[in-house]
């Protein structure tokens, strides 16, 4: 069977007005879709099924990008990966899909599926989803498709037959991950991929699968149970990155620094192996001490993503954050100190912050030694213990986002939960924290300090130019 999986493009974005202006214009970057890479490798290494890798996010024309494909490819299955922000996009794919052939089988994959199996089922160009991890569920399925026969007996999948529901309930979660095939990146054109705070070729690598920890704002379903490589696995994939000329990687594993022994023997074969690479990773401030920060900057990481979330100690219980304000000064400083960049990540309107807080989070961000900040809007999500909360205590009047999974709006909007202020308000408020970090004339100074070429000048002035614009 020929297989055409397809990561959509961002035009129908759900999301609070200020962060889909910031998805929209790209600003933090455009990396590859990992998710879809690592289940076209494994079709191709445990099947003889053809398969192809489209990202229209990465295309200038995704409509007719996506039509060429089709008309020329000719696939007999069309995979899409769908959160529920890009579930517009999403469905808008898969109507132009069956528009073109009828007969093509669609099957969605990803977080919002896996929340919302039935209601995404339903939806009338999908034939298919797939429930939590799809590498092996989805070749499971294209087997048994190819024989004609109803996939009845796969786990992990969800489907209507005759307007009867049929949900064969969650599969397995993957427990060696060193038994998954490297992500192929020669279905996609890598040099399309970029980092607006990076430097050359770009790619995303994930080294780990899960996270044990409760913040009440978090929808990772990948299990509580964390799942990890082994740095010789890991070694393996970076010689093939190398090989295909990108210097740079980002880790997106949820937090790269859980164990600190893998983090070390990680790091000392980067070094035996004399590897030269640039990466990049995220972390908890309660995760890391000098011992790693200067091994993770002798192997080549040269910057840190920490969730800091805001600068109220009493906030940050709130969230169950598990981390307070002064392990965050003191593990941005130890990174400062070790030569490693660190990028803070601050959420504005949590369920009872006042203007205080905010003012304090605004402030907070401000004193540290980081060398850049992302604030946004809390926004509580499906399948949180945030919106969850919210829905029970009735600052939710219905399950809104359930509705939206039945009935997908592209004029649906979520909504905040902070009992103090308006949503125009906490919009304004998260573009003032970005004018007040950003235009300190002590922050522009330091930044001009670091720059050493003329296109690092040009990426720092483009960025900085979207967020001034995202903040008017």
């Amino acid at each position: 069977m020929r297989v055409l999986l397809i990561n959509p493009h961002i035009e129908n974005i759900i999301q609070s007005s200020a962060v889909k202006e910031l998805e929209k214009k790209n600003i933090t970057g455009l990396y590859p879709p990992l998710g879809i890479l690592y289940i076209a490798s494994y079709i191709k290494e445990n099947s003889s099924h053809e398969v192809k890798v489209l990202d229209l996010h990465a295309s200038e024309t995704p409509i007719n990008s996506l039509r060429s494909n089709l008309k020329e490819y000719q696939p007999d299955v069309v995979g899409i990966s769908t959160k529920t922000f890009t579930l517009i996009d999403s469905l808008t794919i898969l109507q132009e899909v069956k528009h073109v052939n009828p007969d093509v089988i669609t099957v969605m994959g990803g977080r919002h599926p896996t929340i919302y199996p039935e209601e995404t089922a339903k939806q009338k160009h999908v034939d298919y989803i797939i429930q939590g991890e799809g590498e092996a569920t989805f070749l499971e399925l294209l087997n048994v498709l190819e024989t004609q026969q109803e996939p009845k007996d796969v786990k992990g999948i969800a489907y209507y037959k005759e307007n009867k529901s049929v949900n064969n309930g969650m599969s397995e979660y993957i427990q060696d991950l060193n038994l998954l095939p490297n992500p192929d990146r020669s279905l996609i054109d890598v040099s399309k991929y970029f980092s607006s705070i990076g430097g050359g070729l770009n790619t995303t690598m994930q080294s780990s699968r899960g996270c044990p920890y409760k913040c009440i704002y978090c929808d990772i379903l990948e299990g509580k149970k964390f799942r990890w490589r082994t740095p010789e696995n890991m070694i393996v994939e970076i010689k093939e990155i190398l090989s295909l000329g990108i210097k740079e990687v980002f880790f997106v594993d949820d937090i790269f620094t859980i164990r600190k022994e893998r983090v070390l023997q990680f790091c000392d074969a980067l070094i035996k192996n004399n590897i030269d690479l640039k990466w990049k990773i995220s972390s908890r401030v309660d995760t890391v001490d000098e011992e790693m920060l200067a091994q993770l900057k002798k192997a080549g990481c040269y910057r840190i993503h920490f969730g800091l979330e805001s600068g109220s100690d009493t906030i940050l219980t709130g969230m169950k954050k598990n981390i307070n304000t002064d392990q965050i000064r003191k593990a941005i400083s130890l990174s400062k100190a070790a030569g490693i960049e660190s990028l803070g990540y601050f959420m504005i309107g949590s369920p009872g912050e006042t203007q205080e807080d905010i003012n304090q989070t605004i402030d907070f961000a401000c004193s540290l030694e980081l060398d850049f900040v992302s604030f946004s809007t809390t926004v509580p999500y499906p399948a949180t213990e945030l919106y969850r909360e919210g829905v029970s205590n009735g600052i939710f009047q219905e399950d809104y986002w359930k509705k939206f999974a039945e009935k997908p709006d592209r004029n649906f909007v979520p909504k905040l939960y902070n009992e103090n202020f308006s949503d125009a308000e906490l919009y304004s408020l998260t573009k003032k924290a970005y004018r007040k970090y950003y235009l300190r004339w002590g922050f522009i100074r330091n930044k001009l300090k670091t720059i050493t070429s003329l296109n690092q000048l040009f990426r720092y002035s483009v960025g900085a130019l979207k967020v001034m614009n995202t903040s008017k």
